[in-house]
């Protein structure tokens, strides 16, 4: 195990799961070739084989009308107890397959037979669909990325494994075909126990998943009327628009109707070649996908990639359909010649193990090249387009051509053999469509860089092959400067030295900036043949491209490098001496390392700040973990531009022994952003130190304040950990506010990342029950004129209220759908505002449904407190106890308004002792309003009180002390 987690870089804690998927994949997939070992063996040897053509357009139908009935149902069940419900269903049905076929074995032709075939290729769809999305459930992209080389290796191992063992069980232990299928459900068994412990082992993952597509689910309407009431209008591009995308659907569609009149054709010869016997059939079945599993891992795992790298897209593409027109010409021409019944079926199968053993390896890897330059927007719709219609309708299409040749040539003669000459025409016109494919794929691909959007997701294929190096290369020497510059970037994801001439072709620009990035790009790539003409770049008169020569040239010679760069440690530029010393520590080994350290240290010792920036930059570029002393000198700097340089060296170091510092450089005025930034580079290094900082009032409120949107913009598993656990703690609904803000920031990339539903629900009715109480002060306050600015305060404190609540709730529901929502609840239009308070009506939980409604409905304040009296109740309180309650906010402003309209009102109750304690208040207008409030209710009384505010340090405060104590 601790082999295969090095291998295939399985990491602690995915072990367990991934082993089960492995399994899972290994024995979904050996049903689905056993099930078709003995649907074809079955057919082959009882049925009438001009039937076959009907049950490929029979297929189309059965695999496409159960997909869009699964699609519509699927979102209704937690993914694991929907794949044990349809998997029992399809066990039960072999059980009771292979006890119908104990009945009418003996009875030769059935209708049976066709039934079979076709329900075991729904089988197939089902159990492939059910995987894909079981996995999507409890593997997030990155781990999809990493782990599905080692799990998809069970669906490859599994050719292997039941395509050979078939056999073994057919031929060595004379177990009959139609047995084969308790192997089948022997599959299906363990696919079930595999999903039952996963789905127990992963089950908070898999709620979170359906709780998501649940949410969504409700919320794809809601965004559409809440797109609508904002007024904006998103003009939906046609799937086939370009000459591109016409161009795949197209080459999708005749790899479909070559491959079925392959398939046909193998079929047929099959028949003919083991005389309907379906033991022979079986084992032979059995032996072709045994051989067609080993074709499958030498080409994914030896073949695929280096064909790509030497030969490029056009190359890899051509070998299925080449491979195909050679076998069906062979095919053609042999049954033309008359050849034995024997030569026919070898030439078949090896077309037959073509098609199959190419399409799933080298084929579909290159397709997906092609997707590359297409808008990610436009390339998702074109898949699901291409997909999900095109090529069941090719496959249905297929079937009705041969339902027509069939009648011409009969499928139990050898005759069958000329339908080659068929499959011929379909695989020159796959040829050509492939060559004109490669043009618009340059094409498409150069235009994306000219407009700078080509998208670069996770399931992006690697660039490394010989057309994208044309394109850059056309693109590098197009002498446009905006294409160049795009070229440039695109660059650096491309390792191949054939670049290097045309980055060497670019020095020559005038444009500094192509320079520059052409230099950096040399630098990475250790481009030796280009050697000389960066080192003359060193003498460029721009101090950016000579800094960036020296960086190029030191990491390309290396210590070799040293004399050249230890004679520019004196140069002019200060940005030349940095990439200088920078290069020697780097590059130049021990020697280079003792060359630069006395400049060095004059830079840090230097009494200029600018000599101090450039040390940071040194450090910056370096990037050596254990240097970080000085970075702490420099972080204590006096001088604002140095702080900011050390920040960013910090950032780049990633040092643990620099966290405390740049945390709390955030508290530091002028200094909190880059500090962020330099946390933000640092990851998961710094999150054990933030996660102690977030949630400790102790802490400073800045540091605190910036800390959920540092750990938002780290986004690892362990931060967003971190911000889930803080909002269930938090007593602060201030921080509260800041984290459900930086958790659904985080959800709009990542829809998977859900909290306990239940215990958001809970902070939601507090925060319901708080803006109650808003409302029910606002309601008291309105009565009374003179109360406006309390009123005014309270509705301040209902908005703010109202935004933690949608927060709140885009971390249970859609998050695009909250922000529509919480978009239009600010509408100057009441129509648009209606609007968004019925989607939350449809959307939210029932439990917290009516109050929320109720509290951003256009009603008025006693109308909404009756609404909910029943849940919130509140009883009566004269307005002085109000008021007096007001004295114990926490906010300046509230407090001295209260202590104000105390003052102003003529009777009622006086809270003299709780307003002589505010006498203290660190706030001077508190001090101010209580001093005005005591004077008017209590009189002479209160000055003995008032008179020690005569020496307030604040003059407002004395001035109106003295006022007070003049005689009146």
């Amino acid at each position: 195990m601790a082999f295969l987690a090095r291998v295939f870089q399985i990491r602690e804690g995915e072990g367990f799961r991934s082993v089960l998927m492995f399994i899972y994949m290994m024995n979904a997939v050996g049903a689905f070739i056993t099930g078709r070992i003995v649907r074809d063996s079955l057919f082959l040897s009882k049925s009438d084989l001009s039937v076959l053509p009907y049950l490929y357009v029979a297929v189309f139908v059965a695999v496409s009308v159960p997909s869009l009935i699964y699609g519509r149902v699927a979102e209704k069940f937690r993914r694991d107890r929907l794949i044990i419900g349809l998997t029992t269903i399809l066990l039960i049905s072999m059980v009771l397959s292979r006890l119908f076929l104990s009945t009418i074995d003996a009875e030769g032709d059935h209708w049976f037979f066709a039934v079979f075939y076709v329900w075991v290729e729904v089988m197939g769809a089902f159990l492939m669909i059910q995987f894909f999305t079981f996995a999507a459930d409890i593997f997030t992209s990155r781990e999809t990325k990493r782990l599905f080389a080692f799990i998809l290796g069970g669906g490859t191992m599994s050719n292997i494994i039941f395509g050979f063992g078939a056999r073994m069980l057919v031929k060595d232990y004379g177990v009959e075909t139609n047995d084969l299928i308790w192997v089948v459900v022997l599959c299906f068994a363990i696919c079930l126990v595999c999903v039952f412990a996963l789905g127990r082992s992963e089950s908070e993952a898999l709620d979170r998943a359906f709780t998501g597509r649940r949410s969504k689910q409700k919320g794809a309407a809601a965004r559409k009327r809440a797109a609508a009431d904002e007024g904006t209008t998103k003009v939906k591009q046609k799937v086939l628009a370009t000459k591109h995308v016409r161009f795949i659907a197209l080459i999708v569609m005749i790899t479909f109707l070559t491959t079925q009149f392959i398939d046909f054709t193998f079929k047929a010869l099959a028949t003919q070649k083991y005389s309907g016997e379906s033991g022979e059939l079986g084992s032979f079945f059995g032996t072709f996908y045994g051989y067609l599993g080993i074709i499958s891992i030498l080409f994914q795992f030896f073949f695929t990639r280096r064909i790509l790298e030497q030969f490029g897209v056009l190359v890899a593409l051509l070998v299925l359909p080449v491979s195909l027109f050679l076998g069906s010409g062979a095919l053609g021409v042999a049954g033309a010649m008359g050849a034995s019944i024997a030569t026919l079926f070898m030439v078949g199968t090896i077309a037959q193990g073509a098609s199959q053993g190419l399409r799933y390896t080298v084929y579909d890897a290159t397709m997906q090249l092609l997707y590359t330059p297409i808008p990610s927007d436009v390339r998702a719709r074109a898949k699901s387009f291409i997909d999900g219609i095109l090529k069941p309708g090719a496959i249905g299409a297929a079937g009705l051509l041969l339902l027509l040749l069939s009648k011409v040539f009969n499928p139990s003669n050898p005759e069958i053999s000329y339908i080659g000459f068929g499959t011929l025409v379909f695989a020159v016109v796959w040829i050509v469509l492939l060559v004109g494919v490669r043009k618009e794929y340059i094409k498409s691909l150069i235009n994306t860089l000219a407009k700078k959007r080509l998208d670069f997701q996770a399931d992006t294929p690697d660039l490394d092959n010989p057309e994208t190096i044309e394109t850059l290369v056309l693109e590098l020497s197009s002498g446009d400067p905006r294409r160049i510059r795009n070229g440039l970037e695109l660059a650096q994801r491309v390792q191949s030295s054939g670049l290097d001439h045309a980055l060497g072709g670019v020095l020559g620009r005038s444009e500094a900036d192509i320079r520059q990035m052409a230099l950096h790009a040399l630098g990475r790539r250790g481009a030796w043949k280009e050697l000389s003409e960066v080192h003359a770049c060193i003498k460029d008169p721009e101090p950016e491209v000579r800094a960036a020569a020296v960086e190029a040239f030191c990491a390309i010679a290396r210590e070799k490098a040293i004399e050249v760069s230890a004679s520019l440690l004196d140069d002019e530029s200060p940005l030349v001496r940095e990439s200088a010393i920078a290069g020697l520590i780097q590059h130049g080994g021990l020697d280079g390392i003792l060359r630069a350290a006395e400049p060095l240290k004059q830079l840090l010792e230097s009494e200029e700040p600018d000599d101090r920036v450039s040390a940071a930059r040194v450090l910056h570029a370096i990037r050596v973990r254990n240097f970080y002393q000085p970075v702490l000198r420099l972080l204590a700097d006096e001088s604002p531009k140095v702080v900011k340089a050390a920040l960013e060296a910090a950032g780049a170091m990633k040092t643990e022994e620099l966290v405390p510092s740049v945390i709390y450089c955030m508290d530091r005025r002028g200094y909190a952003n880059h500090a962020a930034r330099a946390l933000i580079s640092m990851g998961d290094e710094v999150v054990p130190l933030l996660s102690k900082v977030i949630g400790n009032p102790r802490e400073s409120a800045n540091v605190r304040a910036m800390v959920p949107r540092v750990l938002s913009h780290i986004g690892t598993p362990l931060a967003k950990q971190v911000l889930k656990k803080n909002l269930l703690i938090t007593k602060d609904r201030i921080q509260r506010y800041r984290i459900a803000t930086a958790l659904s920031r985080l959800r709009l990339s990542d829809p998977k990342l859900l909290l306990p539903k239940k215990q958001v629900l809970a902070l939601l009715e507090d925060e319901l029950s708080l803006a109650y109480k808003y409302v029910e002060m606002q309601a008291a306050f309105e009565a009374e004129p003179e109360l406006e600015p309390l009123f005014r305060a309270m509705d301040d404190r209902l908005r703010y209220a109202r935004r933690r609540i949608l927060k709140l709730l885009a971390l249970i529901h859609d998050p695009q759908t909250i922000l529509a929502v919480s978009r239009n609840l600010d509408s100057q239009q009441a129509v648009v505002r209606d609007n968004a308070v019925e989607v939350l009506d449809d959307l939210v939980d029932v439990s917290i449904r009516r109050p929320l409604v109720n509290l951003l409905d256009r009603s008025d304040l006693s109308a909404k407190l009756q609404a909910v009296a029943a849940l919130y109740p509140f009883p009566e309180m004269p307005m002085d106890d109000r008021l007096a309650l007001m004295l114990e906010e926490h906010e300046p402003f509230l407090v001295s308004c209260a202590a104000y309209l105390l003052g102003k009102r003529q009777e009622g109750h006086v809270p003299v002792k709780q307003l002589r304690g505010l006498l203290d208040a660190n706030a001077p207008v508190i001090r101010e309003s209580v001093a005005q409030c005591l004077f008017r209710r209590c009189g002479e009384e209160a000055l003995e009180w008032i008179r020690p505010l005569m020496d307030d340090p604040v003059p407002n405060v004395r001035r109106m002390a003295r006022a007070l104590s003049q005689p009146q």
